[in-house]
């Protein structure tokens, strides 16, 4: 009886040690990692992958976890660029900035669907065939090319509409490079932060999401608002300074 006793309490005691000694052999992320898997969290939480109902816009959960994956990550070479100011102007800036960001996306392309993000289908495009990419920019109906006659110049934090096939970047462009697309609405985003500065900050993006800082209020509250509420239960794993000295200078996309 002894015998038994004995074995049963170093089986138990082995359970116990053995566990804790596997998690302190797991590498520690780094807080690039922490941020990215902050981000995936919340949009598998706002939209599980694998399950629109939109014919185009099926995959597996598989096939959408991974495509959520490369967004962060496309998003977050943006928000993180030290090119590129960020909407917010504290320690978590920048993390703050990504939260908005994704909620747009979230919001614009009806949940990341697969058709909007990679332009698949005829519901890929809003506004009548002009919205474009996950962030739904818009530029004009493509030419029998597949190109747009209105593009987006960037030019120092701003932007301008230009009318020139091989300037700016075109509908096909956004689609093309996500990360283009992200650019691109930040830049947006940054300017209506601007003009509709004396608004509550859950309304400055209203020029984005209505063109102009009446109109798009209730569109802005929604996505501004969903980013706020965001970081109000889960704040992002560490602070921007720290996310910066971890990324690697191949990750941190230049203007284009």
């Amino acid at each position: 009886m002894q015998k038994k006793t004995a074995v049963l309490f170093l089986a138990t005691w082995l359970l116990s040690v053995i566990p804790g000694l596997s998690r302190a052999d797991e590498p520690v992320p780094t807080p690039s990692q922490a941020v990215h898997t902050w981000a995936i969290s919340r949009m598998t939480a706002w939209s599980p992958p694998g399950h629109s109902f939109y014919p185009d816009a099926r995959e597996t959960e598989e096939e959408g976890r991974a495509r959520y994956d490369d967004i962060v990550r496309d998003a977050m070479a943006v928000a993180y660029d030290p090119a590129e100011p960020p909407l917010f102007k504290d320690s978590i800036g920048r993390a703050k900035t990504l939260a908005v960001m994704l909620a747009i996306a979230r919001s614009e392309s009806g949940g990341y669907r697969r058709d909007v993000d990679f332009n698949i289908g005829k519901k890929a495009r809003g506004d009548g065939g002009k919205s474009w990419c996950i962030m739904q920019i818009q530029l004009s109906r493509p030419d029998s090319s597949g190109r747009t006659s209105t593009r987006i110049g960037l030019k120092g934090d701003q932007y301008e509409y230009v009318y020139v096939k091989d300037k700016g970047f075109g509908g096909e462009d956004l689609i093309a490079d996500r990360k283009a697309c992200f650019r691109v609405a930040l830049h947006m985003a940054r300017e209506s932060f601007r003009a509709c500065v004396n608004l509550p900050v859950e309304e400055r993006l209203s020029v984005y999401a209505g063109g102009n800082c009446e109109d798009g209020r209730p569109q802005s509250r929604v996505r501004v608002g969903n980013a706020i509420r965001w970081l109000a239960e889960k704040a992002p794993p560490g602070v921007d300074q720290d996310v910066l000295n971890s990324r690697q200078p191949a990750q941190t996309a230049s203007i284009l």
